[in-house]
């Protein structure tokens, strides 16, 4: 199982430094010896080498670069293990920051079909989510324009085989609909001061979901641009799980450089109000919905992605990371 694991590894890290061969022209070789000795001393993984352009940095440069291991690093130096579930379990994370989620919801595990019958009914769709999970695996959504009781009863003996949450779908701002089918939210990133207890925002990103994508994660699809902290205004161009990158919205073709984010100061103001309520953990990624009333938490991460830091527009966020260990 351990020699399948290392050839899968060892495949996959060749395709992906045979696209900088064939891209850039240099020599496979050298491109495995510099990948293996940057992972060796940076813990710079082979994704992050090719999608996250680690290979085109000097050793000053790399120094500064978050990579796999320093988030690793940080997440299991300043977020407190005992209570990581409030953030990693969605029943939890909607209990303990019900201030900032406005949505109706239920849980398979304790659900009747009477909850179910009336959150249905009272639901424009339904979205359910995995207690626990991931980059938007196992999430799907449930249309609830019929109300036949024989398609409501059979749903509700599904799901109830299920360890789920159920939510209604949250209607989103207008001004932030692309043409996809997803809710396309913020991934707004917190770290807390360990003795002022200080929160600071230090980069936020705008998720926009593609073609019929039920979610608008950055791992399932979508694409990912930097949001300028003090405008609230995107600021760089798309990027996606594969390195790829336009300032055109794929499917829209809508320009996003400048793109306003509604409720901007409200976002900030909820991100750093909600973090202060756990400071037990102090590096937070919230994921932020926007609607006409104003900001919706759809969840938050310990354990946020440092391709999401780093890969996004501005990089080298270690040396103020490190500064919070």
């Amino acid at each position: 199982m351990e020699l399948k694991t290392y050839l899968s590894y060892f495949s996959k890290t060749n395709q992906l430094l045979k696209t900088i061969h064939e891209k850039e022209g240099l020599s496979l070789i050298y491109l495995w010896i510099d990948s293996s000795w940057c992972f060796i001393r940076y813990g710079c993984t082979s994704r992050q080498y090719v999608h996250g352009s680690f290979y085109r940095y000097r050793t000053f440069q790399r120094r500064r670069i978050l990579t796999m291991r320093g988030l690793f690093r940080l997440i299991h130096t300043v977020n407190n293990k005992e209570y990581i579930p409030l953030l990693e379990d969605k029943e939890k994370f909607n209990q303990y920051f019900c201030n900032y989620v406005h949505r109706k919801w239920i849980v398979s595990k304790s659900m009747t079909l009477k909850d179910f019958k009336e959150l249905y009914v009272a639901s424009n769709g339904l979205i359910v989510k995995p207690l626990s999970g991931t980059e938007g695996g196992g999430i799907y959504r449930i249309d609830t324009s019929s109300v036949q009781d024989d398609k409501i009863n059979n749903l509700f003996t599904k799901i109830k085989s299920e360890n789920v949450i159920i939510e209604q779908l949250i209607q989103q701002h207008p001004d932030m609909f692309f043409g996809s089918t997803s809710v396309n939210t913020l991934r707004v990133m917190t770290i807390m001061n360990k003795q002022s207890h200080q929160v600071k925002v230090f980069k936020a990103v705008l998720r926009a979901g593609t073609g019929d994508a039920v979610v608008d994660n950055y791992h399932a699809g979508g694409y990912a641009y930097e949001i300028d902290l003090k405008t609230g205004c995107v600021c760089s161009k798309g990027v996606s799980a594969n390195g790829s990158g336009n300032i055109l919205h794929p499917g829209t073709n809508i320009c996003m450089l400048g793109f306003q984010i509604p409720h901007w100061s409200q976002v900030m103001h909820d991100c750093i109000n909600a973090h202060m309520l756990l400071p037990q953990c102090r590096f937070i990624s919230w994921d932020v919905a926007i609607t006409r009333e104003g900001t919706e938490f759809v969840e938050g991460n310990h354990n946020g992605d440092y391709d999401m830091i780093e890969f996004i527009g501005s990089n080298m966020y270690w040396p103020l990371l490190k500064k919070y260990l």
